[in-house]
């Protein structure tokens, strides 16, 4: 149980990052892009997904302790 819980925490907290990181860039929209922010909105969209794909993955598998 502990490790479905580090694994759902630590992307928990990555993705609050990542969408924080995302408002600074969505914010910046109107003065227009720098190569920086569309590389740290790509690479923020990659760890979204990532995120979500190993929480759902953590959640599923079966805790080999409980048996």
């Amino acid at each position: 149980m502990g490790n479905k819980v580090a694994t759902v925490l630590f992307w928990l907290l990555a993705a609050v990052l990542t969408i924080f990181g995302l408002r600074l860039v969505l914010g910046e929209m109107v003065n227009g892009f720098n190569g920086w922010q569309v590389t740290s909105a790509a690479f923020a969209v990659v760890v979204l997904v990532l995120g979500w794909r190993q929480c759902l993955r953590a959640l599923r598998r079966k805790d080999v302790d409980s048996e």
